[in-house]
Order: structure tokens, then C-alpha cells, then sequence
């Protein structure tokens, strides 16, 4: 990473999940964490992304959330406050009035119908009232309805797998118990629990783990075996891979991880599994894993730290996310090929509001600061000290990025004033480049052609 004495703001991002549209599978959208968060966008399977940080979604927002793709386009997050979606394009996203200020925990995709989609809930009671969540049903049309009566639980994840000409829903989840006469916590009782009438009944079994593991979660149901699910459940300094072969009544033991990155089925029923690069421990296990079934024991394919995985089916190709980069992974020899990282970041997600601008303040806080990914192209919206192409590190990356004329960040930092519209525009947050603006009266700066070539190379705010 870079290095300087000006210290780095926060934790750098990383990637830590991919979407791959349901209807259109040159469509992937990525989810990355800390620096405030956000979503990268390829609309040609890989051939160019476009970054979109949580505050150009909406000026409130300060961290990013579960993710899905809905067979209309859309892009969906789930977060503490509630679920947003967009316009299909990345922008203009809105809340979704029956989410206000609900937790939405978790979204999946229904097996065979790319329109519908489920959606969770995890909302504490009120006092000492009990929780009152529910399993949520996204239409072909877009409108959302309840399944099944309220649940007395707090929703970790929720699984739907083919059954038969129908579906069954998994979740987990867990109840804290009341206080102890003497004041004291007692532990929380963790469940996992699955339904054939879309939420109507539920057949429930509780979780006990034997090492202590807390924060269950199921991560995947076999599409071979629709009784045979894969959970995860943290332990002390590990997380237990687990796997069910009667719906969640028993679990046996299948692998032991540092952490887990991403858990994906193929169509066969061979299982890959993601241990990402440790952070706070850079000695730790990390790899890609692979079994051919949830009977064979996994073998390491892949030494490098795996952050998420997604595999396309029928045929793949198998997509996976190291801590900083996303590319692809050879099945047979667990090669990955790089396709994008966030040190090459070209540019914005194209909208009709200024991207650049809406997203100054959280990039300039953590993402185009040192010791993040300053040398990025997209930071070429920014010239301010300590934020964009100035600050980046001969080390890294050969000296300041290239940025092309007419961009803020092609503008010496200590430039006369007056010596270009787009340094104007950059010391005053707008994130304007030229062609957005005019040059002032004799300026040297980019014409407004050449800040149409700018744009084209990826650091205006339109993209």
C-alpha cells in the first residue's frame, strides 16, 4: 500500500461481494466496505467498472449493506435504516416505503424466478416487547407483501432452494432470553428453521455447537439436495464451516476457516469457499477451496485471501474478489485473472447529478487520501492537499497519477488562482471538470473540448 507520513484516515476498502444480474449476465455489480462503502458496476462482464460510493446513493448514508439484482434490472441494499433501490442504471435511488427504518438484513433470490425476490428483517423489540420481523416477497412488479405472520426472532440470513414444482425457504436466526433474576445476560439461543408454504409454517431446530460457535449463518442450500444446507458460525479466532444433511436438524463439521470470504454451489453441487487475506492477522490462513460435493473433504486450490465468490452458472465462468482486486478463477487450477482493482478505478457511474461532487467528502476522508488509493484515475476529480493524484506515492505508483487536461487533479496543487476552471471548480467541492465549466479569461487550462476528452478518460463527474 502507499506509504507517507500522512497517516491513512480509516481501514481501506476492500471488496467483500458480488451480484451478477439474473437477466443479463454482462451485468455484475460489487459491494465494498469501510471508507464509508459502496457498489462498482460493469455492464460489460468486466470490460470497464464505474465506482459509486454510499453518499452519491443518498447524502445520509454512511455505510454500505447487503446487496441483490432484481430480474428487472434494479439493484437493491439492505441496511439499518431500510432498503434502497435504484433506477436500474445505478442512480436516482429511493427508499422503499414498506422498509422505513427497518433493519433489512438480508436478500435472496428465488430459485427459478428471476422477478421475485426475499427479503428479511432483524429489528429489535421495543423493551421487553417481543420481535416482530418477517419474510418479504418482491413481485414481478415490484410491490412487496409479507409471508407468513410476524417472527419472534432476529433474522441472520434467509436461503430459498428448488423443491420439487414449489420452493422452500431456510433461515437463521436467534432469541435473546430475558435477564436473569439477578440481572446477569444470558446467552442467546440460536435456531435454523425452514418452510414449504411460502412462510406460512415454519419447522424449527435449535443450533448448538459444541466449540461455542455464536453468529450463525446459513450460506448456501446444495441444489442437488434441497435437505442439504452449509452454515457458518464463528468461533474464538475461527469460523466452522458446517454442513446439514436433514434441514438443519444435526450438523456435522466440513472445514475450519480464519474467516470466510464466500460460499457458492455449482449446479453439480461442487462447492467453492473463500478465506479472505486477514487484516488484523496477516499470518493467518487464506485461500480458495473446492470440493467436488458436500461428501468429499475440500482441498486448497488457491493460496491468495478470497474476499467473495460467485459462480455463473451453467457453465461459469467462477468470479471471485481478493481484498483489493475482482477477476476471475480457473475451476481447474484455481488461477485467478485479474479484471479490475481499486487502484485503477477509471471513473464514476454515469448520472444526471454530479457524481463527483455528491461523494467528495467521503472519498476525500478515506478512498483518494494517502495510504488508500490516491494513484486511482477517478481521483483525478479532486487537488485538494491531501486528497487525489497530488499526494500519490512515487513507490506505488511512478509519481502522481496521469491525469488528463482539464481535470482538477492535472492542476498543481499552489496554482495561481484563475489558472483554470477546473481548479476553481476543485477548490470549491464541486467536483466539476471542464467542459462542465467555462475556462476564466485567459486561462491555460483545458478548452471545453479537451475536457470532453477528460471525461472520456474517466475523471468527470458524469463518467
Amino acid at each position: 500500500m502507499l506509504q507517507s507520513s500522512i497517516a491513512a484516515a480509516g481501514p481501506v476498502e476492500r471488496l467483500i461481494d458480488v451480484n451478477v444480474s439474473p437477466s443479463d449476465p454482462k451485468v455484475i455489480v460489487l459491494g465494498y466496505e469501510n471508507g464509508g462503502g459502496g457498489l462498482i458496476y460493469t455492464r460489460d462482464q468486466g470490460s470497464s467498472f464505474e465506482l459509486l460510493p454510499v453518499t452519491a446513493m443518498n447524502q445520509t448514508l454512511r455505510d454500505r449493506g447487503t446487496t441483490a439484482i432484481t430480474g428487472d434490472g434494479k439493484t437493491l441494499m439492505g441496511l439499518f435504516t431500510g432498503l434502497w433501490e435504484d433506477d436500474g442504471k445505478g442512480c436516482n435511488w429511493t427508499q422503499v416505503p414498506e422498509f422505513q427504518g427497518v433493519w433489512v438484513s438480508d436478500l435472496d433470490a428465488h430459485p427459478t424466478d428471476p422477478m421475485v425476490l426475499f427479503a428479511i428483517t432483524s429489528m429489535h423489540a421495543v423493551s421487553d416487547a417481543v420481535p416482530q420481523n418477517s419474510l418479504y416477497q418482491r413481485d414481478a412488479s415490484g410491490a412487496w407483501s409479507k409471508l407468513g405472520g410476524p417472527q419472534d426472532l432476529l433474522l441472520t440470513s434467509v436461503r430459498a432452494t428448488k423443491l420439487g414444482d414449489g420452493i422452500r425457504i431456510y433461515e437463521s436466526g436467534f432469541r435473546t432470553p430475558p435477564l436473569t433474576p439477578d440481572g446477569g445476560a444470558t446467552d442467546s439461543i440460536h435456531v435454523v428453521r425452514y418452510s414449504d408454504d411460502m412462510g406460512m409454517n415454519w419447522t424449527e431446530h435449535m443450533f448448538s455447537d459444541p466449540m461455542g460457535g455464536k453468529s450463525i449463518r446459513i450460506e448456501a442450500v446444495d441444489p442437488t439436495n434441497p435437505n442439504r444446507l452449509v452454515l457458518s458460525a464463528a468461533r474464538t479466532g475461527s469460523v466452522a464451516i458446517m454442513v446439514s444433511s436433514d434441514r438443519g436438524e444435526s450438523f456435522q463439521n466440513f472445514l475450519m476457516l480464519s474467516d470466510l470470504g464466500g460460499i457458492v454451489f455449482e449446479p453439480s453441487g461442487a462447492i467453492w469457499i473463500g478465506e479472505p487475506q486477514g487484516i488484523s492477522n496477516p499470518s493467518a490462513s487464506r485461500g480458495l477451496w473446492h470440493a467436488p460435493n458436500l461428501m468429499d473433504t475440500p482441498t486448497k486450490l488457491g493460496t491468495y485471501g478470497v474476499q467473495c465468490l460467485h459462480y455463473q452458472a451453467p457453465a461459469g465462468p467462477l468470479y471471485a474478489c481478493q481484498a483489493y482486486s475482482f477477476g476471475t478463477v480457473d475451476p481447474a487450477s484455481g488461477e485467478f485473472s485479474e479484471r479490475t482493482k481499486f487502484a485503477s478505478m477509471p471513473k464514476f457511474v454515469t448520472c444526471d447529478a454530479d457524481v463527483a461532487s455528491a461523494s467528495k467528502v467521503q472519498l476525500c476522508k478515506d478512498y483518494c487520501t494517502n495510504g488508500h488509493f490516491a494513484q486511482a484515475p477517478i481521483c483525478c476529480a479532486y487537488n485538494d492537499p491531501t486528497c487525489g493524484p497530488a499526494i500519490a506515492v512515487e513507490e506505488d505508483t511512478g509519481g502522481p497519477a496521469n491525469c488528463p487536461a482539464g481535470t482538477p487533479g492535472s492542476t498543481p496543487i499552489g496554482a495561481a488562482a484563475g489558472s483554470g476552471a477546473a481548479g476553481g471548480a476543485a477548490s470549491a467541492g464541486s467536483g466539476a471538470l471542464a467542459g462542465n465549466a467555462a475556462p476564466s479569461a485567459g486561462s491555460s487550462a483545458a478548452s471545453g473540448s479537451s475536457g470532453a476528452g477528460a471525461g472520456r478518460g474517466g475523471c468527470s463527474a458524469s463518467g
